[in-house]
């Protein structure tokens, strides 16, 4: 019988004998073609949708996601991050208490959606929210709810997706993505046509997770998945955990507040197109958190583990590339823009490159990212709280504040920058980490900032 060390160093094939950087590149190239493969199936998804439904359809699901991600970040006591980053995570038992947590989790935040689902209802017939907004349409009970069955199921996916990730192995668990979303868009557009409407997206969504959770199992190299649970290693999960629970809230609420926001004060329609545009800027998110989380952070931790002295060259070869990436998309954008979305649009959709235009500035500051991934990989999660703030106070209270001072445009522009309070944080704290250099950091902030004036005075 082969012992767990021996199935998971079979399992596991990262070689020792290739070095960091060449394993960074090996799944950086992977990645980008996975994302680019992606990025194709759910544009011509979306252009597909929009062609077919409204424009409130869009912000429907846009708030159940929300209503998802909010729950997921308040429960956030980084399980993955911890099973790259730990020492013990070759363990079967560190393993199997993460997998058992990560159940129960799922579990938990299945049955808290159903119950915002059912608070919908008196929610829309009292005065707290727009009557035209998209919080009193009578069908976002039905998207909470199977959104809630979603995150039950995304519970059950085996860890074998994070190992992957840990490893920098990423063909496998690239192509596994791909199909799950093949499979959902196949099953989208099927639904649609026999009669679902709206509820088409609920199908691809659920569909595409579904695929996703038993391929984990099926078609990914790792070891099988045990159903037992040791608190000395959940009590290591949490010690660094704990502190990314009020970490990834703020986080969302820098990310997603701005959804609640406008959904109460946009009518439905204006609302459905600016969450359109929100989508296409969640691609060039998507991209960064694809190296970020995929092959940066799997980087630092390794950098970290074994010499910390090399964090400041793996940060500046990571930096250069997102940066010369931000500013082609952004620059892209306002050169393109106009002409490409009066192909790709109907005429119900042409305000979408308005909204998108007024968001574009977060795609400046998403390279900044890559300093509280540095923060993150050395274990100091408190100092990754702490640059979450500033950010979370400006989208929650700063929002609504000059959208009544100035109006909605500014409010739009002004959220697009709630990332720049968090720089001479981030910088602070990961002094002891890389080498900060003044002119590298400063410049595209800079440009970011005269970016948004033009915007908002254009």
């Amino acid at each position: 019988m082969k012992t767990p060390s021996k199935i998971l160093n079979t399992d596991t094939p990262a070689t020792p004998e290739k070095s960091l950087q060449s394993r960074a590149f090996q799944a950086g190239g992977v990645a980008v073609i996975g994302f680019v493969v992606s990025q194709v199936i759910r544009l011509g998804s979306n252009l597909l949708m929009t062609r077919l439904l409204l424009p409130e359809s869009f912000g429907l699901m846009a708030i159940a996601i929300s209503l998802q991600i909010l729950l997921i970040n308040l429960s956030d006591i980084g399980l993955n991050q911890s099973l790259v980053r730990s020492k013990s995570s070759n363990d079967p038992k560190f393993l199997s208490t993460i997998f058992v947590t990560q159940i129960a989790r799922g579990i938990i935040l299945g049955v808290v959606l159903l119950i915002f689902a059912a608070l919908t209802y008196p929610i829309a017939h009292s005065n707290i929210v727009s009557s035209d907004s998209i919080i009193n349409d009578p069908r976002l009970p039905i998207f909470i709810v199977v959104t809630a069955f979603m995150v039950i199921l995304e519970g059950f996916k085996s860890l074998k997706f994070s190992l992957c990730q840990r490893d920098l192995n990423l063909a496998k668990l690239t192509m596994l993505e791909i199909t799950a979303q093949i499979v959902g868009l196949v099953c989208m557009v099927s639904s649609f046509f026999m009669g679902a409407g709206p509820y088409a997206l609920l199908v691809g969504m659920t569909t595409a997770t579904l695929t996703n959770v038993i391929g984990s199992y099926l078609a990914l190299p790792g070891p099988a998945m045990e159903f037992k649970f040791y608190k000395h290693h959940f009590h290591e999960i949490f010690a660094f955990g704990k502190w990314l629970i009020l970490a990834s809230l703020l986080g969302f609420l820098m990310q997603r507040g701005d959804q609640f926001i406008f959904g109460a004060i946009m009518d439905k329609s204006e609302f459905g197109l600016y969450t359109v545009a929100t989508m296409w800027i969640m691609i060039a998110t998507s991209l960064a958190d694809a190296v970020l989380m995929r092959i940066a952070y799997p980087s630092f931790s390794e950098t970290w583990r074994k010499d910390p002295q090399e964090m400041t060259k793996i940060y500046n070869m990571f930096r250069l590339s997102l940066d010369i990436g931000a500013v082609v998309i952004f620059v892209g954008l306002f050169l393109l823009g106009d002409f490409v979305f009066s192909i790709i649009y109907a005429d119900s959709f042409s305000g979408v490159i308005f909204y998108l235009k007024l968001i574009s500035v977060i795609i400046l500051l998403l390279p900044y990212r890559l300093i509280n991934i540095t923060i993150l990989a050395s274990g100091h999660s408190k100092n990754f709280l702490n640059a979450t703030i500033a950010p979370a106070l400006m989208v929650m209270i700063g929002i609504p504040l000059v959208y009544q001072l100035v109006g909605l445009k500014a409010a739009i522009v002004f959220g697009a920058l709630n990332y720049l309070p968090t720089l001479p944080v981030a910088w602070y704290n990961s002094r002891k980490l890389i080498k900060v250099s003044w002119a590298r950091e400063l410049p595209l902030a800079i440009f970011a900032i005269i970016a948004a004036i033009l915007i908002v005075s254009n």
